[in-house]
């Protein structure tokens, strides 16, 4: 199977960010001066609803934005966050105990914690999308003068 240079570059790119991403968590998550596999686990589980709702917004930039249809791509940014706050619960309350039955977890964050945390989530990946778009344009502008 062969990819496309961008495509794997795009692919690279996004695991940097979520390698990034739990290992920063981890250590915040992290109580004791030793990384335990509950650590491991809870991180894990906490950045399933966040990846879910990055990967919607991918998708909406792709198939909305990027076709100019700007009232749906924020009707979808604002889906995306309402999905991380309502999977978060239902990640530590159903499906972890299904995973993970020795363990016992428990939803830390309120809503508006989690609401604020896929905020920021999704709005990086919005940026990170309009930065890619301005330097892909200034890079065939700088080619095109040439």
């Amino acid at each position: 199977m062969k990819f496309k240079k961008s495509t794997l570059l795009s692919f690279t790119q996004n695991g940097l960010f979520w390698v990034i991403s739990f290992i920063v968590l981890l250590r915040l998550f992290t109580r004791t001066d030793a990384i335990r596999t509950i650590d491991v686990i809870y991180t894990g589980l906490f950045h399933l609803p966040l990846l879910i709702g990055v990967i919607w917004n991918q998708l909406a930039l792709r198939y909305f934005l990027e076709k100019g249809l700007r009232t749906a791509y924020v009707f979808a940014f604002f889906m995306g966050i309402l999905f991380i706050m309502q999977f978060y619960p239902l990640t530590f309350d159903l499906l972890a105990p299904l995973l993970f039955p020795d363990y016992y977890f428990i939803t830390v964050y309120e809503w508006y914690e989690i609401g604020g945390i896929g905020l920021i989530y999704i709005s990086m990946s919005l940026l990170l999308h309009l930065a890619k778009g301005w330097f892909k344009s200034r890079s065939q502008l700088h080619s095109w003068r040439d």
